[in-house]
């Protein structure tokens, strides 16, 4: 497996790359101190399996940065490790192209285990990240007027709405299985459903959508037979 790391700082560079090396035993770890640097990179090489960036970094505004690292790599998992704990922000990432957004206040045990959601096919957000937003917090504008349809949510089945909003929580689909008692095949075709419902490609796009939805379709812990 190989991985880019970029963040600007040398050592919390070397501490991600000791971090992650339980990952993997054969793991090729490149490393880049600004986006600049990462942009190179990622031109000359598209053979990654995950990058891990700072949004802070010089060079480039971090949205701006953020955007050039995802169209160099598209099929690439991108995951944000950010010290912003914002949800606004970590919500935006996601809408532009990552794949999660990790604060650095988060425990290595936390840290590997949302990156396995990742390397699995899953989305990871922190968990206060996916839970319902306070009343009074400003909403940020939507980039398409889809996800904050209430008909659109309003297709889904109850148990598809489940589903969803543990999609919300980054996990993968052999997790939402034991959590709902399915089978793994049984939540691939869930999701597949609700992908076709939403008008989304993909589980990321999906995930987001729920997680600004939070407050429309709450999870019901009630579950049903089909």
């Amino acid at each position: 497996m190989k991985v880019l790391i970029a963040d600007d700082h040398p050592l919390f560079r070397a501490s991600i790359a000791n971090a992650i090396k339980s990952l993997e035993d054969d793991l090729t770890v490149v490393e880049a101190a600004d986006f600049e640097a990462a942009a190179k990179i990622a031109e000359q090489d598209k053979t990654f399996d995950l990058v891990l960036l700072d949004l802070i970094m010089p060079a480039m505004e971090p949205i701006e940065g953020l955007q050039c690292i995802i169209s160099l790599l598209p099929q690439v998992p991108i995951v944000v490790v950010s010290a912003i704990e914002n949800r606004r922000d970590a919500l935006q990432t996601i809408d532009l192209g990552a794949t999660g957004y990790i604060p650095k206040t988060v425990s290595q045990d936390e840290f590997l285990n949302m990156l396995k959601v990742v390397l699995a096919g899953g989305l990871c957000l922190p968990r206060k990240f996916s839970e319902r937003a306070v009343a009074s917090a400003p909403r940020r504008e939507v980039a398409h007027s889809r996800f904050a349809s209430g008909e659109l949510l309003a297709g889904l089945t109850k148990r598809q709405r489940q589903v969803l909003a543990l999609l919300a929580e980054g996990k993968s689909n052999i997790e939402i299985a034991g959590d709902l008692s399915v089978s793994d095949k049984t939540v691939r075709f869930y999701i597949s459903a609700i992908l076709k419902t939403l008008k989304v490609r993909n589980r990321t796009q999906a995930a987001l959508i729920a997680a600004r939805a939070m407050e429309i379709f709450p999870v019901e812990s009630s579950t049903e037979t089909h």
